[in-house]
């Protein structure tokens, strides 16, 4: 694996063809794949420490706290860079896009993601869970005194973990679409 020193960070870096770029292929590699998968993702974030390992931590931090107040779970990830080409940028449209400036020049943000197998679809219990507790209001607050929230979270982008058939609540909700879109009222 060839890594990149990129902004503080070592990063590794994914061939193109090793990457899901667009949703079905993330939905095939997800449905048929193995333990993990190298999915395409993107950062949005526009405040002021804007260097990638900052932005990573800070999404991260997001993610985690999310994970603990809602009681759900965060697919396991590890963050990357892959090249991409124009025709991937052709093919998978604003997917590649990242509105976030700190990535090297012609590469694009991903990750290597845990693959939940066998995921289901949400039951009642978790699609009222999540929509009350409002992932996409839930955040954190930086060293400048900014709160941060991911505010495009919704119940579309968690799945199911079945782990017993006979669980009441039919599982634990995992959130595996994780593409940060950072956002503070004073960055506005």
């Amino acid at each position: 694996m060839n890594l990149m020193q990129h902004a503080g960070l070592e990063l590794p870096i994914y061939t193109e063809s090793e990457v899901a770029w667009t949703e079905q292929d993330i939905k095939t590699i997800a449905r048929f794949g193995g333990p993990n998968f190298v999915r395409r993702t993107r950062i949005d974030y526009r405040g002021p420490d804007r260097s990638l390992h900052s932005v990573l931590a800070l999404a991260d931090r997001v993610l985690d706290t999310v994970r603990e107040k809602m009681g759900v779970e965060v697919v396991e990830h590890s963050w990357g860079l892959a090249p991409v080409s124009q025709r991937t940028r052709d093919l998978s449209g604003d997917n590649y896009r990242n509105d976030y400036d700190g990535l090297p020049e012609g590469y694009g943000l991903v990750a290597r993601v845990e693959n939940v197998i066998g995921a289901r679809a949400l039951t009642d219990f978790w699609k009222d869970s999540i929509k009350k507790g409002r992932p996409w209001k839930i955040g954190v607050t930086t060293n400048d005194g900014h709160s941060v929230t991911n505010y495009d979270l919704s119940e579309e982008q968690f799945v199911l973990r079945r782990e017993r058939r006979d669980d009441p609540v039919g599982g634990r909700a995992v959130l595996v679409d994780i593409e940060p879109t950072l956002h503070s009222k004073a960055w506005e």
